[in-house]
């Protein structure tokens, strides 16, 4: 499982970063960068809910809506 943590919000740095759970428990090692691509895409999309992203196709998605 991975770990998102946000230090910073709008620009200015939290008193305690925000910690949230993303995703089930990454048995294999062949997971783990995908399982942290899409952890890294949720981090940069805030407004957005991370649920979305749990089971992210980055193939699937051309640039334009892969930049969303």
């Amino acid at each position: 499982m991975d770990v998102v943590s946000r230090i910073y919000d709008k620009a200015e740095r939290l008193n305690k970063p925000i910690e949230t759970k993303f995703g089930s428990l990454i048995v294999y090692q062949d997971d783990v960068e995908l399982m942290a691509r899409r952890a890294q895409k949720a981090l940069l999309n805030p407004k957005q809910d991370n649920v979305k992203y749990f089971n992210w196709d980055f193939g699937s998605h051309n640039y334009e809506e892969d930049a969303q």
